[in-house]
């Protein structure tokens, strides 16, 4: 009885090394940017997770700052059942704010940030939103305009202003993977 729950402890033991050495909580200490939480990946593979925060001159980036975002792969936002990424820059400091504080609870996805999107070959997805657009929303109120990265990533130009879609903005499901504050 006592060999099995050794084996048990040594089995148990091996995997939580291996999900450690899978994650994502890594921070370049060269950086200049201060990541204030980084949450740990979910099983590969991966699209878009370990691209650095967007910098000035990058269309993406926000003056207040970057929120990267994740489609949890196995959730009902996935439709390809690999976890996506997205940096999204805010530059409204009040939307700052609210993420910030909706993040500290760490409730999970009741905010939806919402923005226009622009279709743009360049990213790693086809498409990025427009930082002086974002704002924020609880789930509940934004829902008819909701989509997920894979649902964007497969036609871009549908979710664009005067696209198909119809919107001027659509929303994400705040799943935040990191946050960057600029100075």
């Amino acid at each position: 009885m006592l060999s099995h729950r050794i084996k048990l402890l040594l089995f148990v033991g091996a995997l939580v090394a291996f999900a450690d050495f899978f994650s994502c909580n890594e921070q370049d200490s060269d950086s200049d940017q201060a990541i204030h939480h980084v949450s740990y990946c979910a099983p590969f593979p991966e699209s878009g997770c370990f691209e650095p925060a967007p910098l000035p001159g990058d269309p993406r980036y926000g003056l207040a700052g970057q929120v990267l975002i994740e489609d949890a792969c196995t959730s009902m936002f996935s439709e390809d059942h690999k976890l996506d990424c997205l940096w999204i820059g805010l530059d409204d400091p009040v939307v700052w704010d609210k993420i910030l504080a909706s993040n500290a609870t760490g409730v999970g996805p009741v905010i939806v940030i919402a923005g226009e999107i622009l279709a743009d070959p360049s990213q790693s997805h086809g498409f990025y939103l427009v930082p002086s657009t974002i704002s924020s929303y609880l789930r509940g109120i934004y829902d008819d305009n909701l989509t997920s990265i894979d649902q964007v990533e497969s036609d871009p130009g549908y979710y664009e202003p005067g696209g198909e879609g119809g919107k001027p903005k659509w929303g994400l499901p705040l799943f935040i993977r990191a946050i960057v504050s600029n100075p």
